[in-house]
């Protein structure tokens, strides 16, 4: 995930972000704010996850 992160931070034209993943990102700002989800470190929601599909 941290390499194609990293490259697509080095790209050089903008990249537009399709219709159903800001519809996602919306949906998950709303349940930021209403308390339904919750902010988790990168490091912990990798391990958690790592422990999920073992």
């Amino acid at each position: 995930m941290e390499a194609i992160w990293e490259d697509l931070t080095h790209e050089k034209e903008s990249l537009e972000s399709p219709d159903w993943h800001n519809h996602a990102l919306r949906e998950t700002e709303h349940r930021l704010s209403t308390g339904q989800e919750q902010i988790v470190e990168w490091h912990q929601a990798k391990s958690e996850l790592r422990k999920k599909f073992e």
